[in-house]
Parts: C-alpha cells; structure tokens; sequence
C-alpha cells in the first residue's frame, strides 16, 4: 500500500473541495456528528443543564446551513473550488454569529471575544467541508472504478457465454454458402446416377468419396470452429478478491503510509487554538498551539519508526492507528494536567484533543485507503479491458481463418473432387 496523501497533488484536493456534494444526508450526518463532538467539550458545563436550547441551536444552524445548500443546488449548475471556499466561510461565519448571538441572550455565554470566535469558527467550517470533500471524493472515485471493473467482468463474462451462440450464428451463415456452392453439382451427380450411367462399384465408391470428404475435409472446420468458442467459454482464472465491493479497508497494508504528520497536524492545529478558548481559557491559546508542536514531534517519529514494518493484517493495523491517533496527544495533555489549577477543564481539553485527533487521523487513513483501492481496481481493470480485448480480437482471427479455410476447401478441393466424381461417372 503505498502512501497517496504525502505527494497528493494540490489540483487534486481542489478538485474535490469544488465537487465536494454537500446537499447530502451523508453530509448532513457528518456535519451533526461534528458539532455534536465540538460542543459536548467546548460547552460541556452548560451542555446538560441547558440541553433543550443546544438541540434548538443544532436545529436552527443546520437548517440555516442545508437550506443554502438547497437553494445553491437549485440555482447553480456548477460549482467551483473558489465558490465552495468563499461561501463555506460565510457560511461559518453566519453560523458562529447567530450562535453566538442566541447563547449570549440566553446567558450561557459572557465576556465574548468575537473577533476570536467568528475566525475559529469560519475555519472548523472549513475543515469540516475539506475533510468530507476529500473523503467523499476519494470515495466516489473507489465507488466509480468499483462498479465499472464489475461492468467489465460482466461483460467479459457475457462475451465468453455467448462464444457458442457467436459459433452457430457463423456456422449457419457457412452452412448456407456451401449449399449455394455444391447443390449445382450434386443435383448433376444425382441425375447422372438417376440416368443409370454407371455401374454399382462406381456409385458405391462415389458414395465412399463423398463420406471421406465429409469425415476428412467439412466436419474438421466445424470442430475448428468449437474449439475456438469452447477455449473462449472457459472461466477466467479466479481473483485473489473474488467479490470486488466498495469497502477499501485493505486486508493487509503498511502502517507508516497510514500516517501523514504535516496534514494531520495542519487539520489538528485548529483544535490547538479553539478548544483551548472555550475550556481553559484566552490566556491558554498561546501555550497550547506552542504544545502543539509535540503534537507533529510525536507523529512524525510514530512514521519513522513503523517505516521499517512490514505489512500488517488489517485485524491488527486498524487497532494500532486507533492507538497511534491518540498518542500524539499524550505530551500536551500530560503538561497541561501540570500546568492548569483545574484538573478537571484540563482532563476535558485532553480528551477533546484525542477525540479530535482520531477523527482526522482515521479520516485521512481512510481517504487514503479509498485512493490505494481506487488505484488498484483501476489497474485491475486496465488488464481486464486488455484481456476482453485481446480475447475479442483472437476470437474473430480464428473466426475469420475459419469462414478462410472452409471457402477453400469448400470451393478447392471439395468442388475438385465433385468435378472428378462426376466426370467419371459420364466416362463411365
């Protein structure tokens, strides 16, 4: 499995943020799922007390959301990267100022520093649309490639099964040219022995000729010819995967091309800076983006010590990424467990930082699973398409040198042979 993300083309990731399907149910679960995640940290004292004002919040803002969405899709024909990165800003900016707004006339929230928040919080939207553009992308090509690789196989499928019916469609059509060819002189045959113009001996070793040319020169195209579809009919040779399906969780694959230290820490770094904000304090955003570097230190040193591994069952690499996403976290939780007076805020800001880390350490593994797989099938299915090719092209070489071979015969050496009989019989 090799590693997509660490040389992943710039174009490639744009591409996908301005296809990023966005008036979706999967991404409408994706989106709850993650401000849920956000605010049982970020809000976590007020969370449970004021429950019923937060499942109004998260009605409100994704309607607010989705509703641009639909009217996006209704009225525009075609997006562009730029379009999906301006309005997704806008979008989390409304979104973080109406928010806002609504917990501060509540009460739940004082002392707002709006500059702050409107910037984390057009960012996590951000984010979040970059991650499921790429995801989604990712997984729409997988699915794509998928469903063309089993079109193939049906096809090839298909093609060999119906070899035969190929055959007797060929065989009727040479059937009818050899009747057209030799009725003439087997009508004069007849009539010369109707006319009793030879002898019993003659007739008995015409008739013997006529059987030898049948056994020896007709039937031996015929059996050419179903040999030719039988070879074609044989199954192909069985697939290391025989179902090919749109789970791309390989079933072995190396750990360290799983894991990509700049990307993740680029994604986590928001965390870094926002979580901090809400739980610890403003004073906290500062010490806390600084202990994000052990962050990137951690990961970038889990990637050089697995480079050395060889391929793993999935049954033990997907455990160990969950372990592997959560390590990372471990230097900047244990310093803030020091630091900060509040052992409880600390323990939330470190569990939050872990929940956030798996996420995007386990998203972005996923991406690239979906691309290593979209790889493979496509490879897989470039050989196909040479095999169906090359198959379609010796098949109709052996059916071309056969129709060859029986007009030869057919009007070479049987129609000789009929001449012959027949002069013979009129000597005789």
């Amino acid at each position: 499995m090799k590693p997509i993300l660490s040389r992943l083309a710039f174009q490639t990731f744009w591409q996908r943020l301005g296809d990023a399907h966005l008036f979706t149910w999967g991404y409408l679960g994706y989106h709850v799922f993650s401000m849920l995640s956000m605010r049982l940290f970020l809000n976590y004292e007020t969370f449970i007390d004021e429950l019923g004002f937060w499942v109004g919040i998260f009605a409100i803002e994704h309607v607010f959301i989705f509703s641009i969405y639909g009217l996006a899709r209704l009225f525009i024909k075609k997006y562009s990267t730029a379009l999906v990165l301006v309005s997704t800003l806008i979008i989390g900016l409304v979104r973080t100022i109406i928010t806002t707004e609504l917990a501060l006339q509540v009460g739940i929230d004082a002392n707002v520093s709006w500059g702050f928040q409107l910037i984390t919080g057009a960012l996590y939207e951000l984010v979040i649309v970059g991650v499921w553009a790429n995801v989604n992308g990712a997984y729409r090509s997988h699915k794509t490639i998928v469903a063309e690789l089993n079109s193939t196989k049906d096809e090839i499928l298909g093609y060999r099964e119906n070899a035969e019916e190929i055959l007797q469609e060929q065989q009727e059509n040479l059937v009818s040219l050899t009747q057209k060819s030799l009725l003439p002189q087997l009508r004069l045959i007849e009539e010369a022995i109707a006319a009793g113009v030879s002898t019993q001996v003659s007739r008995w070793g015409l008739a013997q000729e006529l059987k030898g040319l049948i056994n020896n020169q007709v039937r031996p195209l015929s059996e050419a010819l179903r040999r030719s579809a039988r070879d074609l009919a044989k199954p192909s040779k069985a697939s290391q995967e025989p179902t090919v399906s749109i789970l791309a969780i390989p079933k072995r694959f190396f750990i360290s091309h799983s894991i990509f230290p700049g990307v993740n820490y680029l994604v986590i770094l928001l965390g870094f800076i926002a979580s901090p904000y809400w739980i610890l304090g403003l004073a906290w955003v500062p010490i806390s983006t600084l202990f994000s570097i052990s962050y990137f230190l951690v990961l970038y040193a889990l990637k050089k010590l697995t480079a050395p591994w060889p391929e793993i069952s999935a049954w033990l690499g997907v455990p160990l990424l969950v372990i592997f996403s959560v390590l990372p976290v471990l230097p900047s939780f244990a310093l803030t467990v020091l630091l900060f007076p509040n052992d409880e805020q600390a323990t939330i800001f470190g569990l939050s930082m872990m929940t956030l880390s798996a996420v995007v350490f386990l998203a972005l593994a996923l991406l690239d699973s979906f691309d290593f797989g979209s790889r493979a099938y496509r490879a897989q299915l470039d050989e196909q398409v040479r095999d169906l090719a090359y198959e379609t092209a010796l098949f109709e070489q052996q059916l071309w040198a056969a129709r060859r071979n029986w007009s030869l015969v057919i009007h070479g050496t049987v129609q000789a042979s009929l001449t012959a009989a027949l002069t013979r019989l009129n000597s005789n």
